[in-house]
């Protein structure tokens, strides 16, 4: 209690500060520390990451994404279960307050669908959550579980939103491309969340698929060296 008191009372003393100081403040001080040998440094540093998107005026916190958002991701697969949970929820927030800001998406999708291949299956899964969570806060939808392996539950509408959020085709492709190649991932934790995702934002895999064919095939053909198990499975 006293560590997240610690770390939403510093949040407030940075949303004082002018952009530099906070940038030098995060750079030099606070965002090493996710390193530390001690988890509930850790998981400080991580508190206050948790506070700091609605404490610290966006055009402050947007640029500092870039910087923030590895050191989230790092903590996804900490040794600590109290540290990935404070990681993944402080991923959340920021999902919260700027899936909806262009200038946001362009730094949160970058890191969101390289944690979709990292090797630590517990950063891929939260990656993918973490990215299911954006989209149905762009496309003003929920989750659907459901146990048809083909079913898809999306509508038009949901798909039209996030294509217009996103802003150009490319950047749609190449996302629909990395969730589908990681419905074939080789942990089963991560297939669940990304068929998940899948069928609540598609309106129609056949569809879609061949929409996306192309994008696909180009990151298969990269995966082939390193990620050769699941490409082939989705080949």
């Amino acid at each position: 209690v006293e560590r997240r008191g610690a770390a939403q009372s510093l949040a407030a003393v940075m949303s004082k500060l002018p952009e530099d100081r906070n940038r030098e403040l995060l750079l030099e001080k606070l965002l090493p520390a996710i390193q530390h040998p001690k988890s509930n440094v850790r998981e400080g540093v991580l508190w206050l990451l948790n506070f700091l998107p609605t404490s610290v005026r966006s055009e402050i916190f947007v640029p500092l994404l870039g910087d923030i958002l590895p050191a989230v991701v790092s903590g996804l697969c900490d040794d600590t279960e109290s540290v990935r949970d404070t990681a993944l929820h402080a991923g959340r927030v920021v999902v919260e307050q700027y899936a909806q800001t262009p200038s946001a998406i362009d730094k949160i999708l970058p890191v969101l669908e390289r944690g979709m291949f990292l090797p630590d299956h517990r950063m891929r899964v939260s990656s993918v959550e973490l990215l299911g969570d954006m989209l149905y806060k762009i496309g003003d939808t929920r989750a659907v579980h459901t146990d048809g392996e083909d079913d898809t539950h999306g509508t038009e509408q949901v798909a039209s939103k996030i294509a217009k959020t996103l802003g150009s085709t490319e950047k749609r492709d190449g996302l629909l491309a990395a969730l589908y190649i990681t419905r074939s991932d080789t942990s089963v934790s991560v297939r669940h969340s990304a068929k998940v995702v899948w069928k609540t934002i598609v309106p129609n895999s056949g569809r879609v698929l061949r929409e996306i064919l192309s994008e696909v095939i180009r990151r298969l053909l990269s995966l082939l060296r390193d990620k050769s198990e699941v490409a082939g499975r989705c080949l």
